[in-house]
Order: C-alpha cells, then structure tokens, then sequence
C-alpha cells in the first residue's frame, strides 16, 4: 500500500510539471506554429510569408483576432517598411519588428504610418507582425524611403532632351511625376510650363542625385519659369514633380537647358 501511494504521488508531480510547463510555453508555441499568441489566429511566426527587395508583398486580409506574419533578410543597416492600406481604415493596427518569436527590435508602430525606418543589422533574418488591423492591404521593404510605386516610378522616368519640352503630361493632386537627364555642364536651368485650370494652383519640383539624395531645396511654381541648378557633368539626375492641390488635373510641360531660354517648342 505504501508502494502504490508513493508511485501515484510521483506520477501526479510529473503530471504537474508537464501543465506548468505547458503552460509557460504555451505563448511561444502559439506564435510559432500559427495559433496567434496572444495577438489571435492567422498564422504564426512559422508561417511568415517572405518578401522580397522593393516589391509589394501580395494583396493580404487581416480582421479582429488574426495577425499576419512576414520575413526578410536585411540588405543593408538601413532599410524602410512601408505599407500599403487597399481596403484597411484603421489608423490603429499595429505592425512590429522581430528578430524571433520573443525577441522584438524597438516598439510597435501603428497602421496609420505608411513608411518606417529601421536600423537593422544586414544579413540577418528579420520578421513583421501586423495585428489588430482590418481590411485588405500590402507590405514591403526597400533600401530608401520610396516605397515600391514610387521606386519604379524614379526607376522607369523618362529621359529629358536638352533643349526640348517634354511631352505633355497632366500631374494631379497628391501624385507625383519623374524626369531624369544627364548633366551637361556645371549649370543648367529646368524650365517648366503649366497650363493650369485654375490661378492657384502651383507644382512643387525636386532634384535628386537617387531616391535619398535630394540636391538643394524643393521650389514651387506656377504658370512658367526656370530654376538655375549647380550639378556636376557627366551625372544623372532625377526631377521630382508633386502637387498637393486635391482634385487638380494640371497639364504642363517641363524641359532642359543651358540658358534661362526656354527649350525650342
């Protein structure tokens, strides 16, 4: 009798040491193998889906209760997230950086922020968690703080003529159009013409030696006008168009030159 008490004592310490630490693990096996953790259902840190450089990841769901995992290898000690909100109102999700299921790198930031920067180390395997949101969405990461549309936007500009207006193009309210040229002395002017609907609208217009590299100060305009540019020969160069007038459909042309005379029409 004593045997049989004392084998029931030790199976029922083994059966408690078994639940407590099922217990202890059960936040970390929940995130690992896609139950959610404590940030609800829809795929774990295993599941992670992987992106790529400068691509959008493909259109994703999120609703209450279900986070969405993604991964990367880190290119560079600089690199930027940025997120695409298709059908998601909520300013209030929440995506976080991770080096592994418990270890995250700096604190949360919230959905209503399209484009974050992380200090990271290059080479290594990095995870994003996106939780709390709703809605359909995308998600990405670059090496600059364009995010993929507009990376491909500089990437693919088209090549100004010196001497010659550009086709006529029409830039709307909150876009943004890009030239590049390469330079061909020390100073040059970039002319612009506008055709606009209405007097107040006016086009702002950036140069860049790449997408983080901007070369002196933004200027607006409106009607028509040159700016004067200090570059160097040889280079190439990106102009940046933007305007910030909702609901503006503005036509306009944009050229290069040595002189403050406009391009040949």
């Amino acid at each position: 009798m004593k045997s049989t008490i004392v084998w029931f004592g030790i199976i029922s310490f083994i059966t408690v040491i078994g639940l407590s630490m099922s217990a202890c693990d059960l936040e970390n096996n929940n995130a690992l193998n896609g139950n959610g953790g404590s940030g609800g259902t829809g795929g774990g840190i295993s599941t992670a889906t992987e992106l790529t450089l400068n691509t959008w990841s493909g259109q994703r769901s999120i609703g209450a209760g279900v986070e969405n995992w993604f991964k990367f290898t880190a290119t560079s000690e600089n690199q930027y997230i940025h997120l695409e909100r298709i059908t998601m109102t909520s300013n209030t999700g929440r995506i976080q950086l991770y080096r592994s299921a418990n270890d995250p790198v700096g604190s949360f930031w919230f959905t209503s922020i399209e484009s974050q920067s992380l200090s990271i180390t290059s080479g290594t395997v990095y995870y994003i968690k996106v939780w709390e949101a709703s809605g359909t969405y995308r998600i990405s990461f670059t090496d600059s703080s364009l995010n993929p549309n507009r990376l491909a936007a500089m990437n693919s500009a088209p090549t100004l003529t010196l001497n010659t207006w550009s086709e006529q193009r029409t830039l709307s309210g909150g876009g943004e159009h890009w030239f590049k040229f390469t330079a061909t002395s020390e100073n040059q002017y970039i002319h612009h013409k506008l055709y606009q609907t209405y007097a107040s609208a006016t086009m702002n217009i950036r140069l860049y030696r790449g997408a983080d590299d901007p070369v002196g100060n933004a200027w607006s305009s409106s009607l028509a006008g040159y700016h004067n540019v200090t570059i160097t020969s040889g280079e190439v160069y990106y102009i940046r168009l933007w305007s910030q007038i909702t609901g503006y459909d503005g036509p306009y042309r944009i050229g290069l030159n040595t002189t403050i005379t406009p391009p040949d029409i």
